[in-house]
């Protein structure tokens, strides 16, 4: 697992890996790879790259794989609840909810369905000009006598009014109409036709008019009614009933916020050379893979330190060591310190600190002490970081381990206020191979004291 991740980039774009799996297959003879045939000569099995198949797998889903087997408790189920975010999500259609949410396409398409199937139940109760419309008409008629300046006489309107109240009233099969008095309705038709607008007669109104005076020229004595199968009622003939209503469901879901930025603070001192660096390297590196499972945007600030600190911009710049005069831990802090509060404000990022190190450096271990205090603490002048996490790592990469007990930085780490100490994470390690339990214990606060 260290060499698959060791040797794939993770801050950038996180892209595909190819993981190496046993081919599973049974042993045959290759030539140019295997000796002659003939029973002799061959090679053992499982020394042979070509024994390994290759599947290319998302980083997600290797790192879900990953974290899933370390179990985690800390973040997972404290650190985590601290971080999520209520969402609302449209989630289906429901027969109930504030009108907000009404979603009035489906409302509309269960009105028609009700609509056709009264149609086609009871033809006979829907004529083409309903209640409303017939309304409607009557008023622009009683407008329209009101003004001097239209071309439809008041004998042509009082026609077209009789008209209009027979067609309303009338339940019977048979309505003589007389020619006269289709000429009529065909010249209120033309004015409402012009004028509708101004006379502030909806378009269904002159439209169904129209459509009764057609009628009515092929068919003098009947009355226009709605065709079952045709027709679709509009809302003048069928309006919204209650029963009618859809709402959009709405599903309240607790997500993890969106933004996480993790400042990786690295020891460059000379001492950190060699196998410190690689250690220091892959404990970075499952850091970022842990949080961009827990958030979907996730930031990372490289700062190098050795007496004083440094932003690195590329990851590649960020693991040259470089000897200085020392080592200092207090100039790193406080350049996280300004950086976060320049472009990180704590109501947008769940902020991180990661640190990286031998552990000796020259600043009084009260100073590193008061350092992590305020870069979890709250306040204006605080950091407010959500955890941090330090790894103290021998610096002959267990070759001569001849410490048994922790380094000054971590010294200052254990010293650390309770309220503190319950969001910062400690570990040491003298190699690569102790470097996923040292990441689990820091994650979990399970403090090394040895």
């Amino acid at each position: 697992m260290k060499d698959i991740l060791s040797n794939n980039p993770v801050f950038g774009d996180k892209g595909k890996i190819k993981v190496p799996i046993d081919g599973g297959k049974e042993p045959r003879w290759r030539p140019g790879r295997d000796g002659k045939g003939g029973g002799k000569g061959g090679r053992k099995g499982g020394k042979d790259p070509g024994d390994l198949v290759y599947v290319d797998m998302d980083y997600d889903e290797f790192v879900e794989w990953m974290f899933e087997d370390l179990e985690l408790p800390f973040l997972e189920k404290t650190d985590q609840a601290t971080t999520l975010i209520k969402t609302y999500k449209m989630r289906g259609m429901t027969d109930t909810g504030p009108e907000p949410r009404i979603n009035w396409e489906e409302t509309e398409i269960r009105r028609i369905e009700r609509a056709v199937g009264m149609l086609n139940a009871h033809p006979d109760d829907y004529a083409v000009i309903n209640d409303f419309i017939h309304e409607a008409l009557l008023k622009a008629i009683d407008t329209l006598k009101g003004m001097s300046n239209h071309p439809v006489s008041a004998e042509d309107l009082d026609a077209a009014r009789a008209a209009l109240v027979a067609l309303h009233d009338s339940k019977e099969a048979a309505l003589p109409l007389s020619k006269e008095t289709l000429g009529s309705l065909n010249k209120l038709l033309s004015v409402l036709n012009d004028n509708h607008q101004s006379l502030q007669l909806e378009r269904e109104a002159v439209d169904r008019l129209q459509r009764c005076v057609n009628e009515l020229k092929r068919n003098p004595g009947k009355v226009p009614m709605l065709m079952a199968g045709n027709d679709i009622p509009g809302k003048t003939d069928c309006p919204l009933q209650d029963d009618d209503f859809l709402y959009q469901r709405v599903e309240v879901k607790y997500e993890p916020d969106s933004k996480a930025v993790a400042f990786l603070v690295l020891d460059r001192s000379g001492s950190m050379g060699g196998d410190p660096l690689a250690i220091a390297k892959f404990y970075f590196l499952l850091n970022i893979l842990f949080l961009r499972t827990r958030y979907k945007d996730v930031q990372v600030v490289m700062v190098a330190h050795d007496a004083q600190a440094y932003e690195i911009l590329e990851e590649k710049s960020f693991y040259q060591i470089e000897v200085g005069g020392g080592t200092m831990f207090g100039p790193a802090y406080e350049k996280v310190l300004e950086i976060a509060q320049e472009r990180y404000p704590v109501s947008s990022w769940n902020r991180y600190v990661f640190h990286a190190t031998d552990g000796y450096m020259f600043d009084g271990e009260d100073e590193i002490t008061q350092w992590w205090t305020r870069l979890i603490s709250p306040g204006p002048d605080c950091g407010t970081f959500r955890y941090g996490g330090y790894l103290e790592i021998d610096p002959w990469g267990g070759r001569t381990w001849t410490r048994r007990d922790w380094a000054p930085g971590g010294q200052a780490i254990l010293a650390l206020p309770d309220e503190i100490r319950a969001h910062v994470g400690a570990a040491r390690v003298s190699s690569m191979d102790e470097v996923m339990d040292a990441f689990k214990a820091i994650l979990t606060r399970e403090k090394q004291e040895a």
